[in-house]
């Protein structure tokens, strides 16, 4: 079945595929452009539960809404990202707990008008409804921080012991208030 799915993948010839090893330190390349200065930007990494056309269609046709609405969010980047190998499980228990999520979809959203705000933001969260329809809320770590840390980091150990590290490094909230409740 993965092979399948795999096969059904690459012959859609993507416009992006690494296709090897990729250093962890080197995975967010991709984004540089997207780090500029300027503008109005909301970014997630969300699950997706597996690869449906029919979804991913629909984020193509609310991006064709996006920017006919908001002509000046001609920089959103909406895309789909697929481990082709499962991560491996790290021996130790760590901060990461998404090992088992191969499929992601990427949301960036980015506009240059403030006025653009309230349709932008609008269409951004009918996206996030399309890729989150129907499956538990599951976001990358480093993506989002304004969504509950639950669906960035899974199980009450796990979490536990994310909020026993801050109180003892970072107890006021230097750096973020995130694990501080």
């Amino acid at each position: 079945m993965r092979w399948q799915l795999s096969k059904v993948l690459h012959d859609l010839k993507p416009l992006a595929k690494i296709g090897g090893e990729t250093q962890i330190e080197d995975l967010g390349n991709s984004l540089d452009r997207a780090c500029a200065k300027g503008g109005f930007k909301h970014y997630g990494l969300m699950r997706a539960r597996e690869f449906s056309p029919g979804r991913f269609g629909d984020t193509v046709q609310l991006w064709r809404k996006l920017i006919a609405t908001c002509p000046d969010a001609k920089g959103s980047i909406f895309y789909f990202e697929w481990h082709s190998r499962p991560t491996k499980k790290p021996d130790e228990e760590s901060a990461m707990s998404h090992h088992d999520v191969q499929f992601w979809q990427g949301n960036l959203l980015w506009f240059e008008k403030e006025e653009s705000s309230t349709s932008a933001l609008a269409i951004y969260d009918q996206v996030l409804q399309v890729v989150r329809e129907g499956q538990p809320k599951i976001d990358f770590p480093n993506s989002t921080r304004t969504w509950p840390v639950e669906w960035r980091y899974r199980g009450e150990g796990r979490l536990a012991r994310l909020r026993a590290v801050k109180q003892q490094w970072d107890p006021t909230g230097v750096f973020t208030d995130q694990f501080l409740d």
